[in-house]
């Protein structure tokens, strides 16, 4: 492991003095603070590869600190202490920002094998770094975007890597503003404004946004501006240089990704733990009060929502904490129907007293096919619990199917607020959410459990509304 500076900020002495005492060891470069107000002079003075911060401190807690430290040392990596293991606070500090989240009392092993891992991206994005200044050296016969545009941004030519990208010439768009031709809707008042922090001779460089590509997709693209002067000095134009670097940021992503989901299967090991022996509670109390109960259809149908409830609540916890492990079926030969139905059943406490209605137009259902009744319950509750959560009464939400070759495709629509101007497709990455109180898991679940039946989900670009297509095999898995 490279030598680290890492800044250890705990105000317990003793867990302060044994951390010490493994990080020196180690052969970090240590130093310490006792409170939010002495980590931020710290990290005012000096820089860190790593700050070790306890979640709760006298002035404090690690949630009010990490905007503060994002902006005084981005380049830190954060890795929380605590004696806490609650799934929220770790959703928290892991969208705040935070690399890793360790329970107390800390493991020596554990933390080694976090700053392994922090140091080994650290190395990996300082190689990523030489690639790239490799790449813009020797950018004049590398494949890369060169476009030239007049001191308003006009287009005025380009070259055909560009042509070839995009799927323009230069005689269709030539004298049009080249952010309103290459650049999503989404992302153009910021790529305008670079442009004219640039184009007042101020330099620009590194800068990575969206470029839409030949078939609609959006490709990310680092580019460098260069301003075009005349004799005196007047600004006439900018060459802009631009490298295709999408590969490079989904890798990011992914290895971001990875992390924040070892930091997640670490706390929801203890949580599943501890939550075991309460549904195991639960469980005994049901089966006691169905012996007192049996003359008592209504109260039997009430214990049996509260079981299937516990189960679903297990199922989920467990499905959290090996997210990043195979999924496994027990499948069963089974209308599909009947997933959905349960679904909305499991549901009626939130419908109770709201104008929401459900369509099911099965008008080209089949009897049954092989699934894990269960899991693609889960998908559906998932979809219409994102229905309910978005749309406002009334709420009309549609399941249709039919029978495509050797498919059953599901149409799951509602005629709620809809995606707005973001891509649908974002909300199956993991940790992506537009709730105050959601894990961002649901979809990127959803997927995983289709994708496990050898189906497919996506979300189909439609006028109002939400829409998603479920794909299932007919035949036997």
């Amino acid at each position: 492991m490279s030598r680290l500076n890492v800044l250890l900020v705990e105000d317990d002495q003793d867990t302060r003095a044994n951390l010490v005492d493994i990080l020196s060891l180690d052969g970090c470069e240590l130093t310490c603070a006792d409170s939010i107000a002495a980590a931020l002079d710290c990290l005012r003075t000096d820089e860190f590869h790593v700050v070790l911060l306890d979640r709760k401190l006298p002035d404090g807690t690690a949630d009010v600190l990490l905007p503060q430290l994002r902006k005084t040392a981005p380049d830190a990596d954060v890795v929380i202490c605590t004696g806490y293991a609650d799934l929220d606070g770790t959703v928290t500090a892991l969208r705040h920002g935070a690399s890793d989240y360790i329970i107390k009392p800390i493991n020596p092993d554990a933390l080694r094998a976090s700053l392994r891992r922090l140091a080994g991206r650290r190395e990996m994005q300082q190689k990523l770094n030489e690639e790239r200044q490799f790449a813009e050296r020797i950018l004049g016969t590398a494949e890369a975007i060169i476009l030239l545009v007049d001191e308003h941004g006009r287009i005025v030519r380009f070259n055909s890597y560009l042509a070839e990208l995009a799927g323009i010439t230069v005689e269709q768009v030539k004298g049009q503003v080249w952010y309103e031709v290459l650049v999503p809707e989404h992302d153009r008042e910021r790529v305008e404004d670079v442009f004219m922090y640039t184009i007042a001779d101020h330099e620009a460089r590194g800068v990575i946004n969206p470029v839409i590509d030949v078939i609609g997709r959006e490709r990310q693209v680092r580019w460098a501006y260069s301003t075009i002067k005349d004799d005196g000095g007047a600004s006439t134009g900018m060459l802009l240089v631009g490298l295709d670097v999408t590969d490079v940021v989904e890798t990011q992503k992914r290895l971001l990704q990875a992390e924040r989901l070892a930091a997640i299967g670490q706390t929801m090991a203890g949580l599943a733990h501890e939550s075991r022996n309460a549904l195991q509670r639960i469980k005994a109390n049901i089966e006691l009060l169905e012996l007192e109960c049996q003359d008592h259809p209504q109260m039997m149908r009430s214990l049996k929502r509260i079981e299937d409830a516990s189960e679903d609540l297990r199922c989920l916890l467990e499905e959290v904490r090996s997210y990043a492990a195979p999924v496994q079926l027990k499948l069963q030969h089974a209308e599909i129907s009947r997933a959905w139905i349960r679904a909305w059943d499991s549901l009626q406490s939130e419908i109770t007293g709201r104008d929401v209605v459900l369509v099911d137009d099965d008008a080209d259902s089949i009897a049954a096919l092989d699934i894990d009744v269960r899991r693609i319950e889960q998908v559906f509750r998932n979809l219409l619990q994102n229905s309910l959560d978005a749309g406002e009464d009334p709420l009309r939400i549609t399941i249709r199917t039919r029978v495509q070759g050797n498919q059953l495709l599901i149409d799951v629509l509602d005629d709620g607020p809809g995606w707005g101007d973001r891509n649908p497709e974002e909300f199956f990455n993991a940790f992506v959410t537009t709730k105050a109180d959601g894990t961002g898991l649901g979809l990127a679940i959803s997927r995983r459990i289709v994708e496990a039946h050898h189906g497919s989900i996506q979300a189909v670009p439609c006028d109002c509304g939400a829409h998603f297509l479920i794909a299932l095999p007919l035949g036997v898995l």
